[in-house]
């Protein structure tokens, strides 16, 4: 608590084999070899490292990951400040956990699951060597990655393997979103369509769609699906189609409320 592991010739802070209930926070981790904080099982080791913590620490330019959890679970990362780590990955593209500002791995039938990522800001501040903000990597799964910044890093702001893992409102990689818009009147207009990007990280998203009711009329019917506008293989524009019964009075502005939320 509160203590400091810096240019250290491996790890910063390391919790290995068999080391359960630790607690790390409000440490520095600075310009180590290896990752700045571990919550590690040696490969080969079958065990898994449960219900650990870390909390409010600054993991900063190690060479490797920020905060790597191997074969972890039930553990909570929150709160961490994660900044230009992977300053030794020669290959961040093959070998990205390596680079990661935090990074979850684990070997098969050891999976790292349930452990919560919450709070923290992963970037990388010009070094230009943390290509992943958050990375799980394969026998990963059910563990909850939210309200996150990661943004400013070199290429991943979030990579997860998980088919149950769950990840929202993380700044820099969004999965949720909601606007705004209107048409007019002309009252004799009885159908209305207009396109929105949706600014969302996939195209497999769920829509919802709702208006104000104009004087006139309320509408018949009203509903949005995602289309690729430009061809590139991505959804990327919410179409809205609204249609009344009776026009909407000349000069009458009827606003439309959208909100898309990625569902895969």
């Amino acid at each position: 608590m509160g203590d400091s592991g810096t240019t250290g010739t491996q790890a910063g802070i390391a919790i290995h084999n068999y080391c359960n209930r630790n607690v790390v926070v409000g440490c520095l981790s600075a310009l180590n070899w290896d990752n700045g904080i571990e919550i590690y099982v040696s490969s080969g080791v079958t065990t898994i490292n449960y219900q650990n913590i870390v909390v409010g620490n600054i993991c900063y330019k190690n060479g490797y990951a920020g905060i790597m959890l191997r074969q972890a679970r039930y553990c909570i990362v929150a709160n961490n400040l994660c900044v230009s780590n992977g300053q030794r990955e020669t290959n961040p593209a093959t070998y990205p956990h390596r680079a990661s500002g935090i990074s979850l791995v684990a070997d098969a039938g050891y999976e790292s699951i349930r452990n919560k990522i919450i709070g923290n800001k992963c970037f990388d501040d010009g070094a230009g060597t943390q290509y992943a903000g958050i990375y799980e990597g394969s026998n990963c799964d059910r563990n909850y990655i939210t309200d996150n910044d990661v943004e400013q890093n070199t290429n991943i702001p979030i990579y997860k393997t998980g088919a149950n893992t769950i990840v929202k409102r993380n700044v820099g990689y969004k999965t949720e979103n909601h606007g705004t818009v209107t048409v007019t009147g002309d009252g004799s207009t009885t159908e209305f369509v207009v396109k929105v990007e949706h600014g969302l990280v996939s195209d497999k998203i769920a829509v919802s769609v709702s208006c104000t009711k104009p004087t006139t009329a309320p509408p018949s019917y009203i509903f949005g699906y995602v289309s690729d506008e430009d061809s590139d293989g991505f959804k990327e524009t919410l179409v809205i189609t609204v249609k009344f019964d009776t026009a909407p009075a000349d000069g009458e502005v009827v606003e439309i409320y959208w909100r898309a939320e990625v569902v895969e």
